[in-house]
């Protein structure tokens, strides 16, 4: 019969069919595979970056009427209402400035000795990045924590620290040096010794916890009012980063465009990886059609010899499995080729986009494999359901 059956798939199948499938099949895996593999390692070395980008500060653009009339550029109710509909936007957080004046003095011996005139804010714990455990203080007596924006570490060091003839500090070492900080407003002066305790890479500015700015602005400063914000810390969502620039431009905003522009690049950068895993899986979902429909004509054109054979008492699932395993050899010798393809695809990608300074994981890891041994299994299975059903349908004894 395995000769009968060999005969049978030599007469009827037509091998640029076949071959036209396999081509196919080779570029529909080695899409899918790459495009798995650009989402687990492309976009997951961006995504320290890209988390940081969810948060951007926005500010209000200032004008020459705020230089003439002395006025502040803040953001009025209506403006904030409008951007809370905006679909890029999941959450608004409000700066809190100090209304009192800050002097800050260092005198760490070493040569190091200087005092400046500083300025404080505060937004919610939770627009805060790398907030240390000890960024609170609950009482008048308790030192002042302060964050700092890694910028102002990078501007003492190469460029007040050199310019002045102050000696430079690491990060580790400025959280050893004490601070003391004099606030002075309507209410009078206080003194309280400070720490910095963490560094933004989020914020540039000055920040102090919540509670004290408040406790502070009020017992100190004499404010007890309501800021109108002059900027705004957002959370946004990347995926509707593309018309961000749009909206704020025309409204006057400004943003730190480099993060935006990150999340732009993600943005698009998933909308192209998803449109090759599409295309892709169309084209193994169309060469399996082929081989299915390859396989149909030829049990269509030997009904004759194939119901011979049911009457001779051979079953089914006995000439369904000679059959089929000509379909398994095809199907093996397609996905060992696409597996090649593919691999050969992607390192030669992962070398150009490594030159431009991209960092990937091995591109030997188990998920490609996995995936790629799955769909063989599964598409095998499939064609064997598919050749036993058209048999019992077409050669009905």
């Amino acid at each position: 019969m395995k000769k009968t059956i060999l005969k049978i798939f030599w007469k009827v199948t037509k091998l640029n069919t076949l071959l036209l499938s396999a081509l196919g099949f080779c570029l529909g895996i080695s899409f899918v595979l790459i495009g798995l593999k650009i989402y687990q390692n492309v976009f997951s070395s961006f995504s320290s970056e890209l988390e940081k980008s969810d948060f951007v500060v926005l500010s209000k653009d200032v004008v020459i009427f705020n230089t003439i009339l002395n006025s502040k550029s803040v953001l009025e109710q209506r403006e904030i209402d409008s951007l809370q509909k905006q679909p890029f936007i999941e959450k608004i957080g409000f700066f809190t400035p100090n209304h009192f004046r800050v002097w800050a003095k260092v005198s760490a011996g070493g040569g190091l000795e200087f005092a400046t005139e500083l300025f404080f804010e505060s937004v919610a714990d939770e627009f805060v990045d790398s907030r240390p455990s000890n960024f609170r203080w609950t009482d008048p007596s308790d030192p002042v924590p302060i964050i700092v924006s890694e910028d102002f570490i990078n501007l003492y060091n190469y460029g007040y620290a050199i310019s002045s003839g102050l000696p430079q500090i690491s990060k580790g070492t400025v959280a050893l040096i004490p601070l003391e900080i004099e606030l002075s407003g309507p209410n009078g002066k206080k003194t309280f010794s400070g720490k910095i305790v963490g560094y933004s890479e989020r914020i540039s500015s000055v920040l102090v916890p919540l509670n004290f700015m408040q406790w502070a602005n009020k017992n100190i400063g004499g404010f007890y009012g309501t800021d109108k914000p002059s900027r705004l810390i957002v959370k946004t969502n990347k995926k509707y980063a593309g018309g961000m620039d749009k909206y704020l431009s025309s409204n006057n905003l400004l943003i730190n465009s480099d993060k935006l522009g990150t999340a732009k690049l993600n943005a698009w950068g998933k909308i192209l990886v998803d449109i090759l895993m599409v295309i892709g899986l169309a084209f193994v979902l169309f060469s399996f059609v082929i081989v299915l429909l390859n396989f149909s004509l030829i049990i269509t054109e030997a009904k004759t010899e194939i119901l011979l054979l049911l009457q001779l008492g051979y079953t089914t699932a006995t000439i369904t499995k000679h059959l089929w395993l000509y379909m398994a050899v095809y199907m093996t010798i397609v996905f060992a080729f696409s597996a090649v393809v593919y691999y050969s695809s992607y390192t030669y990608l992962n070398k150009i986009l490594t030159s431009r300074g991209l960092f990937y994981e091995d591109i030997n890891s188990k998920s490609p494999l996995l995936l790629l041994l799955l769909s063989y299994l599964i598409l095998n299975g499939l064609g064997y359901l598919f050749i036993m059903n058209n048999i019992r349908k077409r050669n009905k004894v």
